[in-house]
């Protein structure tokens, strides 16, 4: 097993084999650590959870995810971004900011991605926080009684 699995298994899998899910301040942290030890991976997805005492609402529309290529050309973006798309268009909302396709090797372009990812997560959380009062009639007092946590996909 590789440096790199064994690290990110030690913030997403719990001793029992179970997924953790990450929350937002071991987002960043685990962002940080990608970033200074310069952690490339073929891809990785963050997908958005909110849990509390009474349920679980995965938010799979606004999934956060990096792939990298051999090559990427404008063609093979634009490409990339359509296959992303969805027939519902809350999905699709916007996908420039939350998928990133690079070209393979590319550490500054994927610490961009990394950083790029960090300066959506006001917008998500607000997004979320949206959702819950209209969806599932949560109040402020109820909205912090929970919290928002990722479940993390690598490859």
């Amino acid at each position: 097993m590789s440096y790199k699995s064994n690290f990110l298994d030690g913030y997403i899998k719990l001793k029992n084999g179970e997924t953790h899910y990450v929350t937002i301040s071991e987002l960043y942290h685990l962002i940080d650590k990608l970033k200074s030890h310069n952690l490339m991976l073929n891809s990785i997805s963050f997908v958005p959870f909110y849990k509390n005492r009474d349920f679980q609402l995965e938010i799979d529309e606004r999934i956060l995810y990096i792939e990298q290529h051999a090559s990427v050309s404008e063609e093979e973006k634009s490409e990339f971004y359509e296959n992303q798309k969805c027939e519902e268009d809350f999905y699709n909302i916007d996908i420039t900011k939350r998928y990133f396709l690079i070209q393979k090797n590319d550490i500054d372009a994927y610490k961009r991605s990394l950083d790029d990812i960090i300066a959506y997560l006001d917008d998500l959380i607000r997004y979320i926080q949206k959702r819950l009062k209209s969806e599932y009639n949560l109040n402020e007092v109820d909205f912090l009684t929970g919290y928002i946590c990722f479940e993390i996909y690598y490859d």
